[in-house]
């Protein structure tokens, strides 16, 4: 589209418009195509049909607030674009679409289209994308609760940051999503349970079950679960004080009792996240550990390095993994 030719006088020498025109940057024939479109209730609806089926759960609130600005015309043309893939695919803005129908208005925005369908991984705009979002954007569906267990059972005995921290960037994202789909058969069989409290505790489970599954001849237990019944016994024990699935229990199974305790008692004592700090884990994997294996103790204790092989190491515990003897 040509320059007004009065635009130059309102800038400096070195400004976009003299930039273009003296050629320094220059417009290029490129697959991507942009657009500044006036979007209405319909074409809104439009796009949330053609919303790419692992877009990241709505939420209303966040709609809701868009909505009311919108309807009180606080609304402006940002750089935040709506943007679709190759296939035609909305790839982001599903909120603000959602905002627009709701509000019943009409507002511009910048519209690109013809993007590479990996381009969702890496949006960022209207409402921040979480990491378990953002993996299952790459079409890994995964859920808030096992992208934390997963990490706390990666997270390093020795550092003083939690799994959470330890991995939280977005270039964390990869290796997360590697672990995960290792150990994808049990997350799924635990949050299917939809087993309450701290994600610690599930982490913690979940070492048990790579314990067993994998390196169960480094050990000696006194009983003779499965690593399965033995790990889900755990949680159920630290969250309900029994076992969901009436299994028996009895002073092999006091060490799991004895870290609930542990775990109420400064429940009562503190405010906010009461059990949610390095010391916290490190007690819940040790405890885990003897758990596992069916050691009695007298107190609640933890050990000075991670009593579990490097989770980093283990192989995957998925169907048709190998079980060690």
């Amino acid at each position: 589209m040509p320059l007004p030719t009065d635009c130059s006088q309102h800038f400096s020498t070195m400004n976009w418009f003299n930039l273009v025109q003296s050629q320094s940057i220059s417009p290029e024939n490129r697959r991507e195509k942009i657009a500044i479109v006036d979007i209405t209730p319909e074409l809104a609806n439009y796009f949330l049909e053609v919303n790419f089926e692992n877009n990241r759960t709505l939420h209303w609130e966040h709609v809701k607030r868009m909505a009311s600005d919108m309807k009180n015309g606080l609304w402006v043309l940002s750089n935040d674009a709506v943007c679709l893939d190759i296939s035609g695919n909305l790839i982001n803005a599903h909120h603000r679409m959602s905002a627009i129908k709701l509000s019943n208005t009409t507002q511009r925005f910048i519209v690109i289209w013809d993007l590479p369908t990996e381009t969702a991984q890496l949006l960022d705009v209207g409402k921040k994308r979480t990491m378990h979002e953002r993996i299952t954007i790459s079409g890994c569906n995964m859920g808030s609760k096992e992208c934390t267990m997963i990490r706390h059972a990666m997270n390093d005995y020795s550092k003083a940051a939690l799994g959470t921290v330890e991995y939280s960037q977005s270039r964390h994202d990869k290796i997360v999503k590697e672990y995960y789909l290792l150990h994808s058969d049990f997350l799924k069989a635990i949050s299917a349970k939809q087993m309450s409290g701290a994600a610690f505790f599930k982490g913690a489970a979940l070492k048990i079950y790579a314990e067993m599954t994998h390196y169960r001849h480094k050990h000696y237990f006194k009983h003779e679960m499965t690593a399965f019944d033995r790990s889900m016994l755990f949680v159920d024990l630290i969250e309900d004080g029994y076992s969901r699935d009436g299994l028996d229990t009895g002073l092999l199974e006091q060490t799991a009792l004895k870290l609930r305790n542990m775990r109420d008692r400064r429940k009562a004592d503190a405010t906010g996240n009461y059990w949610a700090d390095k010391d916290a884990y490190r007690y819940t994997m040790s405890m885990a550990f003897k758990f596992m294996t069916g050691e009695v103790v007298e107190n609640v204790s933890k050990f000075k390095t991670d009593p579990f092989t490097n989770f980093l190491h283990t192989p995957s515990t998925n169907a048709g993994a190998t079980e060690s003897a």
